[in-house]
């Protein structure tokens, strides 16, 4: 009879018995080794599991069942057997702004990538992502351009008033070649840049170079009228003679007009009545004609707007309204032009223009004339230059009571700043504002608004001999 050696449980940890005539054998689960499966089985030792249950270099440790065995990774794998490898780049990894690069990680649980930043941005301080790079600091546009940052890369303002260019790289517009520069068309144009210079009249013509007349017999002495004629030129050469209001006579010679008591009656509905040759006659307004001035003309008939500008009729006057590229009285102006002369009774000067910088280092004087016996009044409706420092005005408008020849003529005010100025009314005809900045900081300039008016007394005389009567005369007036 056969024995049953399995009859006392011999094998342990649920292996199983088998019977035989030698004894028994144990047949061990999982994780359990022995002829009794009662010693743990080192899954860590056992050759051909190496590098099976611990990939990519994890180190194997020992465990008792159930667990068995435990793989402690390297920095960059992860999960039971080491199999899984981190990726460290996702879409929000480098702000959007370059293209991330997976590295492998040297440390537990410490991310590890590379930003490769797209043109326009660079990688942060703590070089985790990508952010953009403020050009403007390296001032990358044409001296006194604004920059503006943009993200990944930078814009350049317009190039100053007189340049042309996309503002990074900007050169001298040749003013000479568009109409001569402003220039009368028998004169030499020279560019100055900024700006140009109109050369001189002409022998026979007189004149600023801007605008040249054919010099006339009038001009001396005035063409052997009396002081108190008006002289005009014929086509052949001739000269006629009127006498002035409250005159009569031939008006040749010094005595050729004399006072006349004729009574004036004409009843003038846009002038006044004066006495000219012995005959009452209505002296009409600007705007008016007739005999009696009650005829009102149409300013914008004559088409005086120039460059495509267009005109607005006020019935007595005129007003320009000039595309984006051009000012003055007419449009004749390019905007933002340094320097000039400007003879209208009215008008509007705006430097530079079109809510740009003006330049560093400018130097601009414009002229503003208006008819002889008439004073200038100006009104500015922006104003933007550096403000002052302590007392001194680094970028300024100097206005002139007058015009310079020798010396300057008296100052009427300095004015910087962002302060709207307030400018006495001149004592002439004329005015002169001179404009100049340094290489620090910028403002958008200024526009100033000019009309006219009749002084209450002052003016020029040009003839070697007359009569001047003080306001009010022969009444005395205290306040005149």
């Amino acid at each position: 009879m056969s024995t049953n050696h399995c009859s006392g449980s011999p094998c342990h940890n649920g292996g199983t018995c088998i019977n035989n005539s030698n004894g028994f054998v144990c047949q061990c689960k999982a994780g359990w080794t022995g002829s009794t499966c009662s010693e743990d089985f080192n899954e860590c030792a056992d050759p051909s599991l190496s590098g099976v249950i611990c990939q990519n270099g994890g180190q194997c440790e020992n465990r008792p069942p159930p667990t068995r065995f435990s793989c402690n990774c390297s920095p960059e794998y992860y999960g039971n057997s080491c199999s899984q490898k981190y990726n460290d780049c996702t879409q929000s990894k480098c702000g959007g702004k370059g293209t991330c690069m997976d590295k492998d990680r040297t440390q537990h649980g410490i991310e590890a990538y590379e930003c490769v930043c797209f043109p326009g941005f660079e990688l942060s301080s703590d070089g985790t992502t990508c952010v953009d790079i403020d050009e403007c600091k390296s001032s990358p546009c044409y001296p006194g351009v604004q920059c503006k940052n943009i993200d990944g890369s930078y814009k350049c303002k317009s190039c100053p008033a007189g340049m042309t260019g996309d503002g990074e790289d900007c050169e001298y517009i040749d003013q000479c070649a568009i109409d001569n520069g402003g220039c009368d068309a028998m004169v030499t144009c020279t560019n100055t840049n900024p700006g140009r210079k109109c050369g001189s009249c002409p022998a026979g013509y007189v004149g600023n170079g801007v605008y040249c007349k054919k010099q006339s017999l009038c001009d001396s002495n005035n063409g052997g009228c009396s002081p108190m004629a008006t002289c005009s030129e014929g086509d052949r050469g001739d000269v006629t003679c009127k006498c002035g209001p409250g005159y009569s006579g031939n008006g040749v010679g010094p005595d050729g007009c004399k006072q006349t008591d004729i009574t004036c009656d004409l009843n003038c509905a846009n002038g006044y009545c004066v006495v000219q040759n012995g005959k009452p006659a209505c002296l009409c307004f600007s705007g008016y004609s007739g005999e009696l001035c009650d005829k009102a003309e149409d300013p914008c008939l004559s088409n005086p707007c120039l460059n495509g500008g267009s005109c607005v009729s006020s019935k007595t006057d005129y007003e320009c309204k000039c595309t984006s590229d051009w000012t003055g009285v007419n449009c004749e102006q390019p905007l933002g032009e340094c320097g000039g002369e400007l003879a209208s009774s009215n008008g509007t000067l705006a430097y530079p223009g079109g809510g740009n910088l003006y330049p560093n280092n400018a130097k601009c004087s414009w002229i503003i004339l208006v008819n002889e016996g008439l004073v200038v009044n100006l009104q500015f409706t922006q104003f933007d230059l550096e403000k002052k420092s302590g007392q001194t005005c680094h970028d300024k408008l100097e206005i002139y009571d007058g015009v310079t020849t020798v010396q300057k003529p008296p100052l009427l005010g300095t004015y910087c700043g962002t302060d709207t100025p307030v400018v006495p009314e001149s004592t002439h005809n004329s005015v002169e504002l001179d404009f100049i900045s340094d290489g620090a900081r910028q403002g958008t300039g200024f526009t100033v608004k000019w009309t006219s008016k009749k002084g209450l007394c002052g003016g020029r005389i040009s003839t070697p001999t007359g009569i001047i009567q003080s306001p009010g005369y022969p009444r005395y007036d205290s306040k005149s």
